[in-house]
């Protein structure tokens, strides 16, 4: 039986194992059948995390099966009592479109490693990164973290995942604006007779109506509105 001091101690455990790793830990991968790349962590990092978080974890595993070319087996990993376990899956052999051995390792190996991720993310180890939109703005707010092929992926990933990250769009800055809009943009809320002449001529210039001189100062500042009467007044 599961005491309640023990409960909460999971709890501050889990905790723990959720935060997010840097974002220099981060890899990227190829998603096969898919022109888009998926963010992940090595099972390396995994196996640290619980030994920095509670070096006393235990992993268990289960004979494996080969069901055609997969290696299946069940992976488990427990903590103060409390075990939660995962399904491991490999390929066995993995061909290139000319026939050539892709696969490193031994199935085992590959399962091993498979299995310590899988049932790590029971846990809530690297959990986060099933959500790779939340992965990718998480990276993209440390980008001074990542050397420039790193960031380069995360830009790539950005424009893929058609992400807005921030205020910031992924094409590129805003330009700049110039002639009337920024010359509305730089007046204060109240002002001169004088700054409504200058106003007034600029916009004429660019062959403006009043009606879109009022929509453009609407736009910058709703607390700024002139009215038509007066710029009538300074024609």
């Amino acid at each position: 039986m599961i005491t309640q001091e023990i409960r909460e101690e999971i709890k501050r455990i889990q905790s723990e194992l959720k935060q997010a790793f840097p974002a220099s830990a981060h890899q990227f991968r190829e998603i096969p059948g898919s022109s888009k790349k998926w963010v992940f962590i090595s099972w390396q990092l995994v196996r640290d995390r619980l030994d920095d978080v509670h070096p006393d974890w235990i992993i268990d595993y289960s004979e494996i099966q080969y069901l055609n070319n997969d290696a299946v087996c069940r992976c488990g990993i427990t903590i103060l009592g409390v075990r939660k376990e995962a399904i491991a899956s490999v390929p066995v052999s993995v061909l290139s479109n000319k026939g050539n051995e892709m696969t490193r390792g031994s199935a085992p190996d590959r399962l091993m490693a498979e299995g310590i991720k899988n049932a790590g993310e029971q846990w809530g180890v690297g959990r986060y990164l099933d959500n790779q939109s939340f992965t990718i703005r998480y990276l993209w707010d440390r980008m001074k973290e990542l050397d420039d092929e790193k960031a380069g992926e995360v830009r790539r990933l950005s424009e893929q995942y058609k992400i807005q990250v921030g205020a910031r769009i992924e094409s590129g800055p805003k330009p700049k604006e110039t002639g009337f809009l920024s010359a509305v943009a730089g007046t204060p809320s109240t002002i001169s007779e004088g700054q409504q002449k200058r106003l007034w001529a600029i916009a004429k210039s660019e062959k403006l109506t009043d009606e879109q001189v009022k929509a453009v100062q609407k736009k910058h500042d709703g607390s700024r509105q002139i009215k038509q009467t007066d710029w009538r007044h300074v024609r």
